[in-house]
């Protein structure tokens, strides 16, 4: 807000030399207003969440139209610091179909890729995807298996010291990088509990700072594809 207020004040007191500079401090305006609307969400989010108001509304989605919308929304951001952002989906002959609320699994994975690319200053991020035959039951349903996605950078990393409080609500595991990167340490929170609510798990690994890391989280597997036995090369691995 001290951002919005202060940008819009310089504007407002005419104290933009010309009209570039003032298209400047307007543009950080809203930039401030944008990072206040996104933690204005988050709280809320997490408010509902423990008050056990959240509206999950499960029903079947196409992976490869999930993660397009991924690939579009963040594969600039990506480009823009000059990293590699790359999206795979397993080899099958027919489409992937999970079972869960498509906004809130769009949700998670803008969140995980776009902190991906974040704290990732070389290399890039790569989305893969796997698929588990291991027959389940969650929400009163029988699911033939699981889809695990995988959200891989090559950033700074966590030491393994601090890796346990990377899911704790308005926890942010070094002051400087809150300094430096700001966010409210709800992301990695909300995301899990957003699995969880859809029958699935989040796992956050990482070797130790300068190292990367990597999340995975599980969603239903709604119906069991075919898959593409002994893919040659030519066949290569299609991607969103």
């Amino acid at each position: 807000m001290n951002g919005i207020l202060g940008f819009l004040k310089l504007v407002l007191d005419g104290m933009a030399d010309d009209p570039e500079e003032q298209e400047e401090f307007l543009q950080e305006a809203f930039r401030s207003a944008q990072h206040l609307l996104d933690i204005i969400t988050d709280v809320l989010d997490l408010a509902k969440i423990e008050a056990g108001k959240l509206e999950i509304a499960c029903e079947p989605v196409n992976l490869h139209e999930l993660l397009q919308d991924v690939d579009r929304s963040q594969g600039n951001t990506a480009k823009g610091k000059a990293l590699n952002f790359e999206v795979q989906l397993p080899t099958t002959l027919d489409e992937v179909i999970v079972y869960g609320d498509y906004q809130r699994l769009k949700q998670v994975m803008l969140n995980l890729a776009s902190n991906a690319i974040k704290f990732t200053h070389e290399g890039g991020v790569t989305i893969t995807t796997e698929i588990i035959r291991k027959r389940f039951q969650s929400r009163n349903q029988e699911f033939p298996g699981l889809v695990m996605l995988r959200v891989a950078d090559t950033g700074i990393g966590v030491s393994l010291d601090k890796q346990n409080r990377l899911f704790q609500s308005f926890s942010q595991i070094d002051g400087s990088l809150t300094r430096r990167y700001g966010g409210t340490g709800l992301g990695l929170a909300i995301s899990q509990r957003l699995v969880e609510a859809m029958g699935g798990e989040v796992n956050f690994y990482s070797m130790g700072e300068g190292l990367g890391s990597t999340v995975t989280f599980t969603v239903p597997l709604f119906q069991e594809p075919v898959m593409i036995s002994n893919p040659t090369p030519e066949d290569g691995n299609p991607s969103a």
